[in-house]
């Protein structure tokens, strides 16, 4: 290939399926534990893509367009079908390797054509690998830079030459205190091979409240980071609920020692699970946590952390009792099975969250 002056190339803008998350033409890389939602997530962009729904933040997208999810962990027909079908999704341009029994798994990059055929055939705008280790070829040595690189070279080429997103999902390693770009499995190869990187946890101070972030960005300034909630729709499948901007960066989510960190989502959760149907008595509410071993004040700092608010009556109800309630509730006639409720209920009549004292 000969040698060439830049002034006699066109200098190509990016273009953007996500505007500053997800460009066309190049391969992104998705990192973060287990169980914060990350294909869940990829399946909500797939059905806003598939139908032309704006994106999370209020972006709007381009017109309706196809799909391929390569998923080794979750069954097509089962889980993925559900969870599209649950998120609005247009199922006619998702895409799936449907493997029969006997039937060779895909591997990449031994496989890259059948992927492109089926990219071609549909014109596929969006690409999911999840996770991208289910999917290369045994060959290919995840922890070895040049191997990794070499493996998925042809994939960014791909990616390229059809102008598609192509998104790999990938775990986070056990480190402690290491920065964002170098907490995924293996080789730091597959991250340098992608321009842009998501990294996604749980909000440090919120356990019942994730964050993607944007550690890598060869494009532009990261894009800001978006909150998001897991939850179960009426017909009881998961799906993301998302909540706007969030301060928290790729280092907040990565900060702090595990322990610490897992002590302040238990407690959290706890406060959430004890109090999911309706407000509690601090009668009910310390004996529970007492039994659970954990400490008084680090049961107030959840309840802050929370914003739960601690209503005090004092008509017919014994010494000084308080209920709690959280944020998210309405006051009914149906909150709790707690002997002292009714007197509660009638005294919560149409007032919400009234501004008391915390105890």
């Amino acid at each position: 290939m000969p040698f060439v002056s830049l002034d006699q190339l066109t200098t190509a803008r990016v273009q953007w399926l996500w505007p500053g998350r997800l460009p066309i033409g190049y391969l992104t890389i998705f990192d973060g534990d287990p169980g914060i939602g990350k294909s869940l997530l990829t399946l909500d962009l797939a059905a806003r893509i598939t139908t032309g729904r704006p994106f999370p933040e209020g972006t709007a997208a381009s017109a309706p367009a196809s799909v391929i999810i390569l998923n080794a962990e979750d069954g097509g027909s089962g889980v993925i079908s559900g969870r599209l079908q649950a998120a609005g999704a247009d199922l006619s341009r998702v895409q799936i390797f449907d493997r029969e029994v006997g039937e060779a798994f895909l591997r990449l990059p031994g496989h890259l054509p059948r992927l492109e055929e089926a990219i071609v055939r549909k014109q596929v705008r969006y690409v999911v690998i999840d996770p991208i280790l289910g999917y290369l070829d045994e060959r290919v040595q995840p922890a070895c830079d040049p191997s990794v690189r070499a493996a998925l070279a042809p994939l960014a080429e791909l990616a390229a030459r059809h102008g598609c997103a192509i998104q790999m999902i990938r775990h986070l390693n056990k480190g402690v205190g290491t920065k964002a770009l170098y907490r995924g499995l293996y080789s730091i190869g597959f991250i340098a091979s992608c321009r842009l990187a998501w990294l996604a946890g749980r909000d440090p101070k919120l356990s019942n409240r994730y964050v993607l972030t944007q550690p890598k960005n060869n494009f532009d300034t990261p894009a800001s980071s978006l909150a998001y909630a897991i939850e179960a729709d009426s017909s009881g499948q998961a799906r993301i609920v998302w909540q706007g901007d969030c301060p928290v960066n790729e280092n907040d989510l990565l900060a702090g020692t595990p322990e610490r960190r897992q002590l302040r989502m238990r407690v959290q959760d706890f406060l959430l699970d004890f109090l999911k149907d309706g407000p509690r008595s601090t009668r009910e509410i310390w004996p529970a946590a007492q039994e659970l071993g954990l400490a008084h004040t680090t049961v107030n700092r959840a309840k802050q952390e929370l914003r739960i608010v601690a209503t005090y009556f004092h008509r017919g109800l014994p010494d000084q009792t308080s209920f709690w309630v959280l944020p998210s509730q309405a006051i009914t006639t149906e909150v709790s099975d707690n002997p002292y409720a009714a007197n509660f209920v009638r005294d919560m009549t149409n007032r919400r969250h009234p501004q008391t004292p915390l105890d």
